[in-house]
Parts: structure tokens; C-alpha cells; sequence
């Protein structure tokens, strides 16, 4: 995967929320992570997308994007929720450039995604075993 060297640590905490943390293969420093709650039959609320500062810029936060939209499919979760500050324009390009919607609709904003079934024809992103 874009020969970045890291390996991906899937972690369960209480309350439901789940994360996909990216860490260096080196020194074992935490790239980033993406926490994320299963809502119901076909949602997920997606809570926060976080690289490190030093990790910026360097394509990890498209990775973890990635792996969480696949985490997604495999579990048969097809819609994509959550919330952001319409002030931090990083965030607000970074959703538009993953084909996330924004919502300006309500007093809170929020983004919203379908996820589309990926074939083995159109993906080149390879996940390991994200249940360890």
C-alpha cells in the first residue's frame, strides 16, 4: 500500500467505538487513527480521523480512510455519518477529495457518505487481518 512502512493495529474499546490505528513498522510510534461506532443495520458514525502532527502530508490519513471504508464493506456497513467543524478546512478538503458529502442542511454539519461495493477489479488497497 503505497509502500509506507507501518503495520495496522485494530482496537476495541468500550461504549462501541472502535479504531484502526496506523503505527510505525521502525520504532512502533503511532502514526494515526480513525475511531468509529457501528450505529445500526447499515451506519457507522465516524468519530474522528487523527494523524500525528510529524505524520502529516505524507498520505496516512488517505490509508486510514481507505482501510476504514473497507472495514466498512466487510461489515456489510454501507453508510458513513459524522460530524466536523466547518472552520477546519483541512478536514472539510480532505472529505470532499474522499467523495464524502457535506451536509450544511442542519445547525451542526455533518458529512455523509455511501459506500459503494468495491470489486477485486477496481481496488488496489490490500488490508491485513484488521481482528487481531
Amino acid at each position: 500500500m503505497r509502500n509506507k512502512k507501518f503495520f495496522v493495529k485494530h482496537t476495541f474499546e468500550e461504549n462501541n467505538l472502535q479504531g484502526i490505528h496506523l503505527i510505525t513498522k521502525t520504532d512502533g510510534e503511532e502514526i494515526g487513527f480513525i475511531n468509529f461506532k457501528f450505529t445500526n443495520n447499515d451506519s457507522v458514525w465516524l468519530n474522528l480521523i487523527k494523524v500525528h502532527e510529524k505524520f502529516q502530508s505524507q498520505g496516512y490519513g488517505d490509508i486510514l480512510i481507505e482501510l476504514f471504508e473497507d472495514y466498512c464493506r466487510k461489515n456489510r456497513k454501507y453508510i458513513v455519518e459524522g460530524k466536523y467543524y466547518p472552520e477546519n478546512n483541512n478536514a472539510v478538503n480532505f472529505y470532499k477529495k474522499h467523495e464524502y458529502q457535506i451536509d450544511k442542511e442542519y445547525y451542526d454539519q455533518y458529512i455523509f457518505k455511501i459506500i459503494k461495493e468495491k470489486t477485486a477489479e477496481n481496488t488496489n488497497t490490500k488490508t491485513e487481518d484488521l481482528s487481531k
